[in-house]
This record gives C-alpha cells, structure tokens and sequence, in this order.
C-alpha cells in the first residue's frame, strides 16, 4: 500500500509579532520540516523501513500516528499565541498538546524545535522549526511535567530572534 506523505512535506507561513514596548512589529518567515517520527515507531531493525529510519533509529510505518499526521500543518500554522510547554527530558525542544479528536485522558503530543535562520545568525531573520516527533500520550503522564513551564508560541519565537532561551 502506497501512502501520500504530502502532509509532511516542508511548508512555509509567515507569524505576525505584535509591537511590545521593547520590540517593534514584524513579520517572521516560519519554515517547517517534518520527521518521519510523526508517521512512525520504533522497531526492530529486521522490520524497520529504511527509507524512514535514519542511521541507528530503525522506524517502521505506523498507521496511527499516519492518521493524526494529517493535522500537523494546520497544527504547526495556527500556533500564533497558543501556550506551548519545555519538554522536560530535552533542551531546546518544546511541545504543544492538543485534545481534539484522541480518548479521552489522552493528548496528542508535538514536539518541536525552534532555531534562527538567515544571513545574520546574531539576528536571525527566519524561524525553523523541525517538528521532531508526535504522538498520542496520556494526559496523566505529560512530558512537560507536574508544573510546566509555559510560554507563548509567538514569545519563543521572539527569543530565538534575540537569540535568548528560555528559563528552565
């Protein structure tokens, strides 16, 4: 069976940053890659699928996670002023749960990274963001932990433009 992965080529929006007292309005080119990790498992290397698994990460297809992958390009684009969490297990990498469409008690997991780009990296221009993995979890075991720390997506975004991280 062949399956349409169209949904997870790259894409591109634009995210409008409101004026703050200390920083003036602007518009920020967003690029967005994708991981096989959002339509695959983990497995054993004698099932895995090597066109999706990189080095040493045997994956094999996985028709759930397929299925919820569908909702990450409107996810991923519609994050302007939605909370997004740290993951408490990775630096860098931060997560947005959505409850929408999974059982009850459970989330669905995204979890990305956030990096400058452009021709001045001391000010960076353009946002990446590599969405590295999403997964339905339970909601009573979340990766951002008992008391997350939370911050706006358009806030993260204005720290990697600064090149600031945010506080653990």
């Amino acid at each position: 069976m062949v399956h349409d992965l169209s949904h997870v080529h790259p894409l591109q929006y634009t995210l409008h940053l409101e004026a703050t007292p200390k920083h003036p309005a602007r518009d920020v080119p967003i690029h967005v890659g994708f991981s096989s990790h959002t339509f695959t498992l983990s497995c054993d290397e004698a099932e895995c699928h090597h066109t999706y698994s990189p080095p040493n990460d045997p994956r094999r297809f996985c028709p759930d996670r397929y299925a919820l992958s569908k909702r990450l390009p409107e996810i991923v684009t519609n994050l302007e002023g939605r909370n997004c969490f740290l993951n408490q297990s990775r630096d860098n990498n931060y997560l947005v749960a959505e409850i929408d469409g999974v059982r009850q008690g459970s989330e669905y997991w995204v979890f990305f990274h956030l990096v400058g780009a452009g021709k001045d990296r001391s000010a960076p221009s353009t946002v990446l963001m590599r969405v590295d993995s999403a997964y339905v979890g339970r909601g009573s075991n979340p990766p951002y932990g008992a008391k997350p720390k939370r911050y706006s997506f358009n806030a993260l975004v204005g720290m990697v433009l600064r090149g600031m991280k945010p506080a653990r």
